[in-house]
């Protein structure tokens, strides 16, 4: 007989049993079924990880959606509301029911709201009477619902120039701007149809602010006054009614 060989294979098999009979207890073996568990929950989390992050759900993306619309919506409330209150100015208002006024005794015209009247009415006192007044007129709606009453109003106030002063000079003399707690802010000179004119930006009480258009006319001055800033309510109705009262001025003496 021939002489035998020692299979390999088998000693592989009986090392190979004899190494997982004395590898430590706490390493995983081939197959274990926890380790496959461990590894498949690792990948859902990671996958889980990727779609949350990376945008893919439905319920993100709505939600993104959702704010992009409402933020919008509240910018184009804004926009009507500047609209409104800002972005008016004279050239917006409709004369075409406007009438015309006309004295004939202090010599001067303007025009003015079909809806609003013209009143004869001199203040003696208070804060806008002062010496030297001829006369006194007042501009105002027909209704008005402001809380403070004066402020929708327009005054054309006619006061005697015995000295024949010219405008500046009688402005800062005047006793105007002495007694009664207005003070000048601003003056401009120009000239309209040959006229001298002056603009006077005035501060008054309480942070109100209003505008005052001076010129001669023979021995007297003329005074176009109304409010332009003052803490009144409503505030879009006051809004328009300065603006109608800038828009009168305009047509003074056209």
């Amino acid at each position: 007989m021939g002489e035998q060989r020692a299979n390999p294979f088998v000693f592989y098999l009986d090392n190979h049993s004899y190494m997982e009979e004395h590898m430590p207890q706490n390493t995983p073996k081939k197959g274990n079924p926890a380790m496959w568990i461990i590894l498949i929950i690792v990948v859902l989390i990671a996958v889980a990880a990727f779609l949350y992050y990376g945008g893919f759900f439905d319920t993100n993306t709505n939600s993104n959606t959702n704010t992009v619309a409402n933020t919008n919506t509240g910018m184009n409330t804004n926009t009507e509301v500047n609209t409104n209150s800002e972005n008016m100015n004279t050239s917006d208002i409709d004369t075409s029911d406007w009438k015309t006024y006309e004295n004939t005794k202090y010599g001067y015209s303007f025009m003015y709201p079909g809806d609003w009247s013209v009143k004869n009415s001199k203040i003696v006192e208070g804060s806008y009477a002062t010496s030297g007044t001829h006369d006194e007129f007042i501009i105002s709606p027909t209704n008005s619902s402001l809380d403070f009453a004066p402020a929708s109003n327009c005054y054309v106030m006619v006061y005697t120039n015995p000295d024949n002063l010219g405008l500046e000079q009688w402005v800062q003399y005047a006793s105007i701007y002495k007694n009664t707690g207005l003070q000048i802010i601003t003056e401009e000179n120009f000239k309209i149809d040959g006229l001298e004119k002056l603009l006077v930006t005035e501060g008054g009480a309480n942070f109100t602010k209003s505008q005052s258009l001076f010129y001669k006319n023979s021995s007297n001055i003329i005074r176009f006054s109304y409010y332009k800033e003052v803490d009144v309510s409503p505030v879009e109705e006051f809004k328009k009614i300065s603006l109608n009262c800038e828009k009168i001025q305009s047509t003074l003496n056209k």
